[in-house]
């Protein structure tokens, strides 16, 4: 399964994300070093913190359409998840079963 698919099919993963990625943290991993994960220049990583639906909404918004990154499987994701040391995250895609 797509990662963007399940934007917008599935309103509720962008909410279930949400409170545990947007933190604001130097320890431990955010919406911030999730955007580094995936390349994206730091310039545009803090566009996502100006918007109202909350920087982990609009950088998932922003992946949903981004060249590289539309094509982001939920393995994928679920692989930077580990990279960034966030078990919560990683059980909770999989207690989910988003990662198709």
């Amino acid at each position: 399964m797509k990662v963007s698919d399940l934007i917008s099919g599935d309103p509720k993963f962008i909410k279930l994300l949400s409170p545990k990625l947007d933190i604001e943290s130097r320890t431990i991993g955010n919406w911030r070093s999730l955007a580094a994960e995936f390349g994206i220049r730091k310039q545009k990583t803090e566009q996502f913190g100006l918007r109202g639906s909350g920087p982990t909404g609009a950088l998932f918004l922003y992946m949903r359409t981004a060249e590289g990154l539309h094509d982001l499987t939920m393995e994928q994701l679920r692989s930077h998840f580990l990279e960034m040391e966030r078990k919560d995250l990683v059980n909770l895609l999989d207690k989910r079963k988003f990662q198709g």
